[in-house]
């Protein structure tokens, strides 16, 4: 599998949609089923063996693609991170970074953009996409096997758009908000249940790693400002 292209871009902001309307909001939510969407299914290396439904990969336990998206709020040190809507067939009702499937033949770039988008009205250019790393994620939940190969990506703003200003999907989501990185490692340490915990070994290590250093590389390009001595040595 070839390696998705890296990029050292750090800065930037994001074009969202506004809030839906009383009128939209109040509608009953419809669930959409999913399950003729077809994904390619994977061996335990990774490598592509065909297509097959989502509704069979899931039902079925077979290796699958999947993405996650974290959008780094640079100034706050802090995560967008979206509540999962109470009719989710699976982690209904806690707290996850946006995520999905990849459908069949589709980079995973182009699988997190349409998430994104599809889920909060964010829209960035390809290079603001940083490839973190990739890791398989083998948990049950609820009584249904999980087979991913997780494709793990950040787009770091130095100018994140205000909560309130960003669209969300009633039927993927109940609220979003900008989560601080050191609650979200306080939950993996905890487990707190109401947050998504990828359990794939070192999982939360290296998301947290590159996380921490995306922000050191932030506060060091930020001017200095003077202390009270520099300002009086000044005169």
């Amino acid at each position: 599998r070839s390696k998705e292209r890296r990029s050292r871009e750090a800065a930037g902001s994001g074009h969202c949609a506004g809030m839906a309307d009383s009128d939209e909001e109040n509608k009953p939510v419809v669930k959409e089923n999913k399950d003729h969407q077809v994904l390619d299914t994977l061996d335990a290396e990774g490598n592509c063996i065909g297509p097959r439904t989502r509704g069979e990969v899931t039902d079925k336990g077979f290796w699958h693609r999947y993405v996650h998206v974290w959008v780094l709020n640079l100034p706050d040190s802090a995560v967008l991170m979206q509540l999962r809507a109470p009719e989710k067939k699976r982690f209904g009702g806690m707290w996850n970074c946006t995520s999905g499937f990849v459908m069949a033949g589709m980079p995973s770039l182009e699988a997190c953009k349409k998430h994104l988008y599809s889920e909060s009205g964010l829209q960035f250019e390809d290079h603001m996409y940083e490839f973190a790393f990739s890791c398989k994620e083998n948990s049950v939940f609820n009584g249904d096997e999980l087979k991913q190969w997780i494709d793990v990506y950040v787009v770091s703003l130095k100018h994140p758009p205000e909560i309130k200003g960003i669209f969300f999907d009633i039927k993927e989501a109940t609220e979003l908000n900008y989560i601080g990185i050191g609650e979200l490692e306080q939950a993996y340490q905890s487990q707190d249940p109401n947050f998504v915990l990828v359990a794939a070994p070192n999982y939360a290590r290296r998301l947290f790693q590159y996380l921490h250093r995306q922000i050191r590389e932030y506060l060091e390009f930020l001017p200095k400002l003077d202390s009270d001595e520099e300002r009086h040595n000044k005169k």
